[in-house]
């Protein structure tokens, strides 16, 4: 009964917050128990030296055999030296007895049989503590080798997302530099274009005048009126020359709308010019955005490498405190531990559902980079226009960037599926 009403507790209460004075409790109680089946021993011994003088001998040495019998054989070894001290006891009591002598004799020797159960059972409850305790430790063994398994495998993949980040950033860097120097020669290129066509534009009007002057002096000479020729050999000229004046008005009117038509053309590739600047410019602007994000990246690594360091320092002070204590008060810690283990379950769930935001956000540059760049296309196809060798380098620039950003993304993806399986 007191074996069953000790199990029932230790089974209640297993799990709750008073877990080591339960167990101080239960220790003290084992102690008392095997105290009790030591009296129960002395006091057959001595109730035999009292009363019957010859059963001393029989009782201390089946005693001394129970012990040994319970020690090395258990319940077997119980049952042989019960069995055996029964019958000598019984062997042993005279033929002829009082109803005094036979109670007294029937409770020396369940006293006796009932010592030694309680020892068995004393040394059972302490076997089975002893084996609770030790799956307990083989389980936290367990656990922590589980932890530093998983610990490793994370500090490697953020060494692999470092040294990525950091040549991403590099790479950045470069194409920053690129787009910084060709700005700088379509700025040179559209200041020359400029001048050239201011210069053209003021040999263009003085061309127009020109024309204009010989045209107004060749209607002059088809109508014959010499008096207000502006040239004065024209007059002893004959009329002949004027199908030679005619030719050389022609070379003109063609000089000028080849000139032009070549206006015209500067025009066109100035303002492809200014696309072109345009484009660098929000380029440079998007390579800036994207420095900044990778700053951000950097110090949100440098933070998660602190709280590497500090789980570190916390898993070196958990091996100094497994290896400092001892086996009777592991039980005591696995609480604290177990909340612990909770709090530390709980910041990497922030640190990965932060990590889903940095992806979405991702995303979402990477579907606005593929909504410019189909844009592109199409106003190409319908405007039919000529994309230079420039042009087909920057679109190579945004496909491989494109292709970069996809990379990226799934790699966080799997990182974030890691992380969340484990």
């Amino acid at each position: 009964m007191w074996l069953f009403r000790k199990r029932l507790f230790y089974t209640v209460y297993r799990k709750g917050a008073l877990d080591g004075l339960l167990d101080r409790c239960r220790s003290f109680s084992v102690k008392w128990a095997f105290l009790f089946s030591t009296i129960l021993s002395l006091f057959g011994i001595s109730c035999a030296t009292i009363f019957e003088v010859s059963l001393v001998s029989l009782i201390s040495l089946c005693s001394v055999l129970a012990l040994l019998a319970i020690g090395l054989l258990r319940s077997t070894g119980y049952l042989i030296i019960s069995s055996g001290f029964l019958l000598l006891y019984y062997f042993k009591q005279p033929a002829h007895f009082s109803l005094f002598s036979s109670f007294w004799s029937l409770g020396l020797a369940i006293s006796l049989v009932l010592s030694w159960a309680i020892f068995l059972g004393c040394i059972s409850l302490v076997e089975k503590e002893d084996l609770e305790k030790n799956q307990d430790l083989s389980q936290l063994t367990r656990d922590y080798s589980d932890l530093q398994v998983a610990y490793d495998k994370l500090l490697s993949e953020k060494a692999t997302a470092c040294d990525f980040l950091e040549k991403r950033a590099e790479s950045l860097e470069c194409e920053l530099q690129q787009c910084r120097v060709q700005l700088k020669e379509a700025l040179r290129k559209q200041d020359y274009l400029s001048s050239d066509l201011k210069v053209l534009s003021d040999q263009k009007t003085a061309w127009l005048e020109d024309y204009a002057s010989l045209h107004n002096e060749y209607l002059r000479l088809v109508s014959g009126d010499e008096t207000t020729s502006l040239f004065s050999w024209v007059s002893a000229s004959p009329v002949v020359t004027s199908s030679k004046d005619n030719s050389d008005m022609q070379l003109w009117v063609c000089a000028v709308q080849e000139k032009d038509e070549k206006l015209r053309l500067l025009e066109n590739e100035l303002n492809q010019e200014r696309q072109k600047n345009k484009s660098l410019e929000e380029s440079c602007c998007n390579l800036k955005i994207r420095i900044q994000e990778v700053d951000s990246l950097k110090s949100r690594l440098v933070d998660l490498q602190l709280l590497i360091s500090e789980k570190d320092n916390k898993i070196a002070q958990l091996r100094d405190e497994i290896k400092n204590m001892s086996p009777h008060f592991l039980n005591d810690g696995l609480s604290s531990k177990g909340k612990s283990y909770k709090d530390m379950y709980l910041q990497l769930k922030e640190q990965f559902a932060e990590k889903n935001k940095t992806l979405s956000l991702v995303r979402k540059e990477l579907f606005t980079v593929q909504e410019e760049y189909l844009t592109l296309r199409k106003y190409e196809e319908v405007e039919g226009a000529i994309i230079d060798m420039q042009d087909i380098q920057i679109v190579h620039q945004l496909l491989a960037y494109a292709e970069s950003l996809e990379q990226e993304i799934a790699n966080l993806e799997e990182l974030v599926s890691r992380s969340l399986f484990q």
